[in-house]
């Protein structure tokens, strides 16, 4: 579990993108993930979902309301080329853009992913 005073939605300092997931049908969810990191061909994928906004106690017992969501990552290595409406789309896994634009095509899948993956603390 994660909290934040920003909806994980929210571009902050990080120039990392914020990739909204999509279902199948086309609906935007209220989940997010972005691409952390590249290397040496891998990736790492931190998606955010279960998204509710609660009240925080703050130390001088004020109140204000953080962001908590789940939030899980996947270290991956992208496929060379991916289908895309029919068209084969050749995948550079060091570019950044590449990878971003691999992700928000497949980001309902992705998010399935990241959620199915076991946590052990």
């Amino acid at each position: 579990m994660a909290e934040s005073t920003e909806h994980p939605s929210e571009q902050d300092q990080d120039p990392k993108k914020r990739i909204q997931v999509v279902n199948l049908k086309g609906t935007p969810l209220d989940e997010y993930m972005f691409v952390d990191w590249l290397r040496g061909g891998r990736c790492r994928i931190v998606g955010q979902y279960n998204i509710t906004q609660e009240p925080h106690l703050n130390p001088d017992e004020t109140t204000s309301q953080k962001w908590v969501f789940d939030e899980r990552s996947l270290v991956w290595t992208p496929p060379p080329f991916y289908m895309l409406d029919g068209v084969a789309i050749q995948l550079d896994s060091n570019s950044r853009p590449d990878v971003e634009t691999f992700v928000s095509a497949n980001s309902f899948e992705i998010m399935g992913y990241i959620k199915n993956i076991a946590v052990s603390w």
